[in-house]
C-alpha cells in the first residue's frame, strides 16, 4: 500500500503533475498556478517539454502519473509544499516556516517561480527573524536584491555588534556587499543627511561580483554572485575604469579610496594588428563591434576554444566573434605577438586578461598574467594606507584565481590598514564572495593576537634574552647589593658587595612605550627613536602619552649604566628583537582558505592534459 502523501495536493481534478527532487508528487491545477505565477503562466501557454524546468533531472520512464503529464522540478518536497501552499487560494493557515533557512529555501523558488503573494509572505517572514539572526538576513537580502531589507537588517547587525561573526550565506554575496555593511557599522551606522547608502549593488559595471547574473535550473533570476569563484563563463569582463561608490560614499571623499590601478598607460596593440589581414591571420571581432589582427595563427595553436570557435559550423567569415571587449582581447594579442614586448601595469587589466586567458585555456599567457600580478604585489610599497586599496585588489585577484600563497602575501600587506573605514570600489569588479573579506578580517585579528602576549606578560621572553634582561647590572636598583660572608685574604678581612640583579630598568618604560607606539604595533613602531627614549627615560614629545612604567613599578630616574655605554646598546639591540619577533609570529598565522576552492588555472590545467592524452 502506497504511503499517503504529507500534502493536501491530490486533487482529482488536476491537469498538471508536478515530482519534487525526492519523488513526491503534486496534483495541481494549471488554472491556479497561472494565476499565482507568471512564470507558469507562460509555461502552460507554450509547449514545451516536460524537463524544461530542470535541465539536469535524471531521465525517467514515468512521464505519466495517474494519466496527466509529469513535470519534475528541482525542489525537494520540503520547499515545494509550502509553496504549493502559498499559490493555493487555501482556508489553511500559511505554512509554518521557523528557520531562515527554510525561509531562504522557499522564497528563492517562489522568486524563481514569479509567485508573487510567496515571495510577498516569505520576505515577511524573513524580516520577522531579522532580530535573531541579522547578519544572515543581511546576506539573504543582499543576494536577492531586497535593498530595503538589506538596510534594515545593517541597522540590526550595527546595533547587535554582529558585524564580525560568520555566516555561510557570506560565500554567496559579493565581497563588496560585505564590505559595504563593515563600512556602514564602522562610520556609526548611518550616513550624512540627504545621502542614500546602498548595500545591495554598486554602480559598476561588468562582471564582477555584483554584476553577475545567477541562474537557477536554466533560468537567470537575479544578479548574485555564485559561491565557487572558480568557474564562470566570461560575458564581457569589467573595463579598466574603476567605478563610484556607494551615494554616501561617493559624496563623502574620505570614506572612499581608489587603490593605484592605473599605472602606466599599457600600450595598444600597433596598427598593423587593426588593419586588413592576409588569408593567414585571425580576425577577432570583440563585444564593442571593433576587430583585432592576430598575425598567423599562433592564437588557435595556443587556445584550443578559439580554434573551436574558428571551426564552428555558425562561425561568421568577418571573423571569430568574442564577447570580452578590445581591451581585454588586444593584451591576449599582444602576448602571442613575436615581436612584442608585453608588460602590464594595470591591475583591473590583468584581471580582465587573466579571466579571459583562463576561459580560452591559454597556458603562456596564464603565466605571463600571473607573473606580472605578483610582480605588481612586489612593487607595492607598504607605506600608508593609501596603498591598502591596491593590496587589497591584489589579494581580490589572488583569490579569484586560487593563487594562494600571492594572497596569503597580499593579506599580510594590508596589516594594520584600517579597511572597514574606506571603501575601494574597484575591489567590486573582482567576482570573489565576501567570505574572503571575512576571512582576511580573521586573519588581521589572529596576527594581531600573536603579538598581544609580547605587551601584556614577559613569558614570552625566553632564552639569552631573557638572560640578559633579568640579569642586568642596572645601577638604579632599590634593592641592597648582595654580600657575601666576610673572609681573610693576605692576612685582611675582605667583605665584597656586589650589585643587585635585576630586569633592567628600562624594560618597563620601554614596552609601555612600544605598546603604545601605534594601535597596533609594528617591527617599525617599536624600534622608533622615541621609544627607545621612553625606555632610557628621556624626555618625550611622543603621541601616545602614558605612564613611564607598568602599575607596581617605581620610577626611579635614568640609570647611568642603562643611558650609557653598554645598557644602551643592549635597549636598541633588545628592540631589534623585539621587532623580529612580531614578524616572526605573523608570519606564523596562516590565511584561511575554503577547502573546497581550487584553481581554475589547475582545473584547466588537468583537463587539457587529459585532452592531449588521448
Amino acid at each position: 500500500m502506497a504511503t499517503p502523501p504529507s500534502h493536501p495536493f491530490t486533487y482529482s481534478t488536476a491537469d498538471i503533475v508536478f515530482r519534487s527532487s525526492d519523488d513526491v508528487f503534486y496534483k495541481l491545477h494549471k488554472l491556479v498556478l497561472s494565476l499565482a505565477s507568471d512564470f507558469f503562466n507562460d509555461m502552460f501557454e507554450l509547449p514545451q517539454p516536460m524537463t524544461e524546468l530542470n535541465p539536469s533531472a535524471r531521465p525517467t520512464d514515468d512521464q505519466e502519473h495517474d494519466g496527466l503529464p509529469v513535470i519534475p522540478v528541482s525542489e525537494p518536497s520540503s520547499v515545494l509544499t509550502p509553496l504549493f501552499l502559498l499559490c493555493y487560494p487555501l482556508e489553511s493557515p500559511d505554512p509554518d516556516l521557523t528557520t531562515i533557512t527554510q525561509v531562504r529555501a522557499v522564497l528563492e523558488a517562489a522568486i524563481k517561480y514569479d509567485a508573487r503573494k510567496a515571495v510577498k509572505i516569505t520576505r515577511g517572514r524573513l524580516r520577522e527573524l531579522m532580530p535573531s539572526a541579522p547578519l544572515r538576513v543581511y546576506a539573504i537580502a543582499c543576494r536577492l536584491g531586497f535593498e530595503d531589507d538589506a538596510r534594515d537588517a545593517a541597522k540590526e547587525v550595527h546595533a547587535q555588534k554582529a558585524r564580525d561573526g560568520y555566516v555561510e550565506e557570506l560565500e554567496d554575496i559579493p565581497f563588496g556587499a560585505y564590505h559595504r555593511l563593515l563600512y556602514y557599522c564602522a562610520i556609526g551606522g548611518g550616513s550624512a543627511p540627504g545621502q542614500q547608502f546602498t548595500f545591495c549593488h554598486t554602480t559598476t559595471a561588468g562582471t564582477g561580483a555584483s554584476g553577475l547574473g545567477v541562474t537557477i535550473d536554466g533560468r537567470q533570476i537575479k544578479k548574485m554572485p555564485r559561491r565557487n569563484p572558480g568557474v564562470i563563463p566570461v560575458s564581457s569582463p569589467p573595463s579598466s575604469s574603476t567605478s563610484p561608490p556607494p551615494a554616501s560614499a561617493a559624496e563623502s571623499s574620505p570614506a572612499t579610496s581608489e587603490p593605484s590601478v592605473n599605472g602606466p598607460s599599457d600600450p595598444q596593440p600597433s596598427e598593423s594588428q587593426t588593419c586588413a589581414a592576409d588569408d593567414h591571420d585571425v580576425i577577432l571581432i570583440t563585444c564593442d563591434a571593433r576587430q583585432l589582427r592576430s598575425a598567423g595563427d599562433a592564437m588557435l595553436r595556443a587556445s584550443l576554444v578559439l580554434r573551436a570557435l574558428a571551426e564552428s559550423p555558425s562561425a561568421s567569415t568577418e571573423g571569430i566573434r568574442v564577447p570580452e571587449p578590445y581591451a581585454t582581447m588586444s593584451i591576449l594579442v599582444r602576448i602571442y605577438d613575436p615581436l612584442e614586448h608585453v608588460e602590464i601595469f594595470n591591475l583591473l587589466d590583468i584581471h580582465n586578461a587573466l579571466v579571459a586567458a583562463e576561459k580560452y585555456q591559454m597556458q603562456k599567457a596564464i603565466a605571463l598574467l600571473q607573473a606580472s600580478l605578483k610582480s605588481r604585489q612586489a612593487a607595492v610599497p607598504a607605506t600608508a594606507n593609501g596603498t591598502s586599496g591596491e593590496f587589497l585588489l591584489i589579494y581580490a585577484i589572488a583569490c579569484r584565481f586560487g593563487l594562494r600563497d600571492l594572497a596569503q602575501l597580499a593579506a599580510r600587506a594590508t596589516l594594520r590598514c584600517n579597511l572597514t573605514h574606506i571603501l575601494f570600489p574597484a575591489v567590486d569588479e573582482v567576482d570573489i564572495s565576501a567570505g574572503y573579506l571575512h576571512r582576511l578580517l580573521d586573519y588581521h585579528r589572529r596576527c594581531r593576537a600573536a603579538i598581544t602576549p609580547i605587551f601584556e606578560t614577559r613569558t614570552w621572553l625566553q632564552g639569552i634574552w631573557r638572560q640578559r634582561v633579568q640579569n642586568a647590572l642596572c645601577h638604579s636598583s632599590k634593592a641592597p647589593d648582595a654580600t657575601i660572608p666576610a673572609f681573610f685574604f693576605n692576612g685582611q678581612q675582605v667583605q665584597l658587595q656586589f650589585p643587585a640583579l635585576k630586569w633592567a630598568c628600562w624594560y618597563e618604560p620601554y614596552m609601555k612605550a612600544a605598546a603604545d607606539s601605534a594601535p597596533w604595533p609594528s617591527s617599525v613602531s617599536v624600534t622608533r627613536e622615541d621609544v627607545l627614549h621612553a625606555g632610557l627615560g628621556v624626555n618625550l614629545t611622543y603621541p601616545h602619552a602614558t605612564a613611564p612604567t607598568s602599575p607596581g613599578v617605581t620610577p626611579s630616574g635614568p640609570c647611568v649604566h642603562c643611558t650609557q655605554g653598554k645598557g644602551a646598546v643592549q635597549l636598541f639591540q633588545f628592540s631589534q628583537h623585539v621587532a623580529s619577533t612580531i614578524t616572526s609570529l605573523e608570519r606564523d598565522v596562516n590565511l584561511s582558505w575554503p577547502a573546497a576552492t581550487t584553481s581554475v588555472a589547475a582545473e584547466q590545467a588537468a583537463s587539457a592534459a587529459s585532452t592531449s592524452s588521448t
